[in-house]
Formats: structure tokens, sequence, C-alpha cells
């Protein structure tokens, strides 16, 4: 079964980054909706699914997320979600930085609010009282976020641990990757996750079609049927993402980091990078120094 994308072309962006606060929002959606962009944080993402049934795209990977599962989505990965055949369901989003203060009592060193991001595990699910119990958290969380009290911060903050230690004591997950999907899913996925390691290279669709013996035009439709956006946008885009990186974290050049991702023009680095994040490569550095 293959996920469909909308007939309107998705864009993948880099979406607002949350500063230093927590960030929540619950949507309940009765009528088919895909997500219209293709996006990434420069936070850790929390997703919950109260009811019905999703697909969900993370990075090279399409899972199916059923009612009562949590999705969880590391800084930089570009993720999206698309209709499954129930189109009516009920989430909660909730965003925070890795730094975002999670301070613990003497004696819990080893409790890592984090275990899970770390890990790249991605969906954990709970037996039936304990979700009960994760729901009337999260629903504590959303009513203080949406409070003006005094303790909000403080409140959100000690939830947030609270929420991520429990699942750390009574989530169910797996550390190996889940099946996939169908035999599509398999070789996008492949293909995706070796975009995702090689993406300084000199790679096309030519390149790719050889690479997984198919043809470019075979190749071109069923990556944009199933991930919802085309091989070009998304190559760009991971690069875009990885360039971010070291603009942030590095004294490089413009042109060496233009080099380092894969683009052999410095124009079109300039060209992709502000059609992605709104600024020039240069107005960007200036901006995160």
């Amino acid at each position: 079964m293959s996920v469909q994308g909308d007939n309107t072309d998705k864009k993948i962006k880099f979406a607002a980054t949350f500063g230093d606060e927590i960030n929540m929002g619950r949507e309940f959606v009765a009528s088919p909706k895909n997500m219209q962009t293709y996006h990434y944080h420069d936070g850790c993402e929390i997703y919950y699914l109260y009811s019905g049934d999703r697909y969900y795209f993370i990075k090279d990977r399409t899972y199916h997320i059923k009612s009562g599962e949590f999705v969880l989505i590391k800084p930089y990965d570009i993720h999206a979600t698309a209709n499954f055949e129930k189109h009516s369901y009920d989430r909660m989003l909730l965003n925070f930085k890795t730094n975002y203060p999670m301070n613990l009592s003497d004696g819990t060193e080893n409790a890592d609010p984090l275990e899970f991001f770390n890990k790249d595990i991605r969906t954990i699910s709970l037996e039936p009282a304990d979700r009960e119990f994760a729901e009337m958290l999260l629903g504590r969380m959303f009513d203080a976020y949406r409070s003006d009290s005094p303790t909000k911060k403080a409140y959100l903050r000690v939830g947030l641990t609270q929420l991520l230690l429990f699942l750390r004591e009574r989530g169910i997950y797996s550390d190996e990757e889940s099946e996939y999907i169908n035999s599509t899913h398999k070789m996008v996925s492949e293909i995706t996750a070796y975009i995702n390691k090689n993406y300084y290279e000199d790679i096309t669709l030519a390149s790719i079609s050889g690479r997984f013996y198919i043809s470019s035009w075979y190749f071109s439709k069923t990556f944009k049927k199933t991930t919802g956006t085309s091989f070009t946008e998304y190559l760009n885009n991971v690069r875009v993402k990885e360039a971010r990186k070291l603009l942030d974290k590095s004294d490089m050049s413009i042109a060496d980091v233009s080099e380092a991702v894969g683009f052999n023009s410095n124009t079109h680095f300039d060209r992709v990078f502000k059609n992605v994040t709104g600024k020039s490569p240069m107005a960007y550095k200036k901006a995160t120094k």
C-alpha cells in the first residue's frame, strides 16, 4: 500500500526555531488532510496520536502510526504525515530544544530523559492503563501551555521530564527497524538513506537510477508518489539542512560549505539555500553569529 501525495507540490522547509520554550498544539481532523510541507526543526518533536491512523515519513522511512502511539523526531530530521484509509485523526504535537532544562534530582543521573532520541527510536506504544496516564499528563501540560499562570514554564518543564521518563520506563519499543510497508517503500527508503549518507557526492537522477537498477522515469514517478516531493527537491533540501549545521557550528566560508555539501556552483547553492530558508547563506550566517 503506497502513501498517496495530494495534487499540490510539497515543499520541504525549515520550520521556525522554538527558542527556549516548549511548544504544543492539538488538532482534530475529520476529513482527508496531508501535511502540505515536509519540514524539519532545530529541536525535538513528540507526536502523539489519540485516535485514527497516519503514515509518517521520517528522514528515509515511512511508518504506519496507530492510535496510542508516540512518534519521536530528532533535530534536523525531515518529516511529514499523510493520510491512511481512515481520514479522521486526533493528535498532539510537542516541540522542545535538546538543551531545554530537565534537571533531575540526585540519584537519577543514569535516567536520561532524551534516551529515546539518542538511540534513534522512532515509535513508542503503551499498554492501555499506561496510555491513560500519558494522555492525562499531556492534557495537563496542554492546559498549562494555554494558561497565563506564573508557574507555566516550571510546570511544562517538570511535565516534559515526567513524560519522557515515563515513556522510558513503560514504553514498548524496539531498537530494530520496523518492517517496510511494501516493496516500493523499501526501495524508496533505501534510496533516501543513500542520499542522507552521501549527499556531498555528485548525485544525479541518472546516477541513482544506475546504482539501484531502475529507470529514471520510474524512479522519479515512484519517489514523488511515495514521498510527496521530487527527488531533486529532496536532495537539495538534505544538502541545505547539512549546510545549515556547518554554518551554525563552524567558521567555514560560504564557498567551502557549498562544496562540502555537494553543490558544484556557489550561485546554485545560494539560490537553493535562499529558496529553502528564505535567506542567502551569508545573511543566514550573519544572523546566527
